[in-house]
């Protein structure tokens, strides 16, 4: 059998696996059984770091509690002084998510404009009938093509 893939071992650690060979090639296999140690191990020390945490957090928080002042809260953490900061805060994202759209907006119509631009360029070099070089002897051509087409006309009528 092939080493168990990272979703069977995380189920053996969870407990959750039901496959007798999948626990028997991880009791057998040491690559298998060397990478459930290693998860079990980081899910332990993960496990205690957020019981660390939790521990210091409460007690800052009983901390900030029995702060001088007959257990009153500091002056920086008034809930008066918190809501009139989360009011300033909202304020500021009212004004500057609208003023952000519209810069936006105009960032993306020049950039339309500029994509108009190119595609028209690109158009009449396109549709020109000769090369750039040539383009002075287009007026010669013409009137010599409006010569002839008049002189066929005039011999035409002659007929």
């Amino acid at each position: 059998m092939k080493h168990l893939t990272s979703e069977q071992v995380s189920a053996i650690v969870a407990g959750w696996s039901n496959h007798e060979d999948e626990q028997l090639h991880a009791t057998a296999c040491p690559v298998c059984a060397a990478e459930i140690d290693r998860l079990r191990k980081a899910l332990t020390l993960f496990r205690a770091s957020i019981r660390d945490w939790s521990e210091n957090s409460s007690q800052t928080l009983s901390n900030v509690a029995q702060f001088p002042g007959q257990g009153q809260l500091p002056d920086r953490l008034h809930p008066r002084r918190v809501a009139w900061v989360l009011a300033a805060a909202a304020l500021a994202l009212a004004v500057a998510v609208p003023v952000y759209h519209d810069v936006r907006e105009r960032e993306l119509k020049a950039q339309a404009d500029a994509d108009y631009q190119l595609i028209e360029s690109v158009q009449s070099h396109l549709s020109r009938t000769a090369p750039v070089a040539m383009q002075p002897l287009i007026p010669l051509v013409s009137s010599l093509e409006s010569d002839s087409d008049s002189s066929a006309a005039n011999h035409r009528d002659q007929e």
